[in-house]
């Protein structure tokens, strides 16, 4: 059936195909593409993430994948009952661009650069990352109407215990960073207005955002269904967090950390507040109220369990994950700096 419908729809020869991820790795006798699912609450959002590519396009930014048009002109097409955007890839890189650009961190605040140009005609686009305080709110108050119910529950599982005592931790920890943000509003309010570092961002940038495209893990393709419009800290401090959840000894990763920001800080410039932006996003503890409501709102036991362990792991983490934005705060504040920091991290 696929092999028919990229025939039908695109004048596709399949030869092959490998999965990745959710992804699907198409190849013809000449070109790569790749068929990704487009999730159905994000349709809405389709047409302003393709003026984002035409964006970048225009630009000759190199590594975005191109989205496909069906022979009909759509771009969103139901494959196996499922809503799918097709993307050729073209790199355009040849070997000697690809070693120059081999820095993730450069090559990022590149595409930060290029996409500070982009004009937006979506309200909901040209919202600023102000707009996370109410959507941090909004996931608390989900989250505090759990444990009241839980709290009553008769009979609890593991992870009910567990969340039960936690809360109040994590509780803490994103009321600091709703603080933070209330106060850079009040603090200076035309830095904010005026839009200042927006650009194009990913809806959750980490290492694997962009598609390797060779055997020396060189080559990275962007997808324009990741992107988002926002503050360019929201990438920076998503790779943060990123590097905060690996596997790695503290040292490790505060040093990879170390590495990220001096790199992107050599193409891009930051300003104090953008410190106090990043820490603040870092502060808010994304992981804990993921892990939290795929728990509460699964309905399979297999789902549940991945979490359980997930829940777990961040937990016993978590001082590690204190030091780790201790440190972040460092490379951006003293002590003598006029903060709006919780004293706890820069005592």
């Amino acid at each position: 059936m696929l092999e028919r419908h990229l025939y039908e729809h695109f004048g596709i020869h399949l030869k092959n195909v490998e999965q990745a991820g959710n992804d699907l790795i198409i190849f013809d006798e000449q070109e790569t593409y790749i068929l990704r699912p487009y999730p159905q609450t994000q349709i809405v959002h389709l047409e302003e993430r393709l003026k984002m590519a035409e964006h970048f396009q225009s630009l000759n930014h190199l590594g975005i994948a191109y989205p496909m048009k069906a022979k009909g002109g759509s771009t969103l097409n139901i494959i196996d009952g499922q809503e799918t955007v097709l993307f050729q890839l073209k790199t355009g890189l040849n070997r000697e661009q690809q070693i120059q650009e081999k820095s993730k961190a450069k090559k990022l605040a590149q595409f930060h650069l290029d996409g500070e140009s982009y004009v937006s005609t979506s309200k909901q686009e040209n919202a600023t990352w102000t707009s996370w305080r109410e959507r941090w709110i909004k996931r608390l108050e989900q989250l505090e109407s759990w444990y009241v119910k839980i709290m009553n529950e008769p009979v609890k599982t593991a992870l009910d215990t567990e969340f039960i005592l936690t809360f109040p931790y994590y509780l803490a920890m994103t009321e600091n960073a709703i603080q933070m943000v209330t106060e850079m509003i009040s603090m200076k309010p035309s830095y904010y207005s005026d839009g200042n570092g927006r650009t194009v961002c990913h809806h959750r940038f980490h290492e694997n955002s962009w598609l390797k495209t060779d055997n020396l893990n060189i080559s990275d393709v962007k997808f324009p269904t990741d992107f988002v419009c926002d503050h360019f800290t929201r990438d920076i401090t998503e790779y943060l967090r990123h590097i905060a959840k690996n596997e790695q000894v503290l040292q490790e990763k505060i040093d990879r950390a170390n590495r990220f920001i001096k790199r992107y800080h050599s193409v891009k410039n930051f300003v104090e507040w953008d410190g106090y932006i990043i820490v603040s996003r870092l502060l808010f503890p994304a992981q804990y109220f993921d892990v939290l409501e795929k728990y509460y709102q699964a309905i399979d036991d297999k789902t549940r369990s991945e979490m359980e362990t997930k829940f777990v792991n961040m937990v016993t983490k978590s001082e590690d994950y204190e030091m780790f934005i201790q440190h972040i705060c460092s490379l951006f504040f003293t002590a003598k700096d006029p903060s709006i920091l919780p004293e706890w991290l820069i005592n």
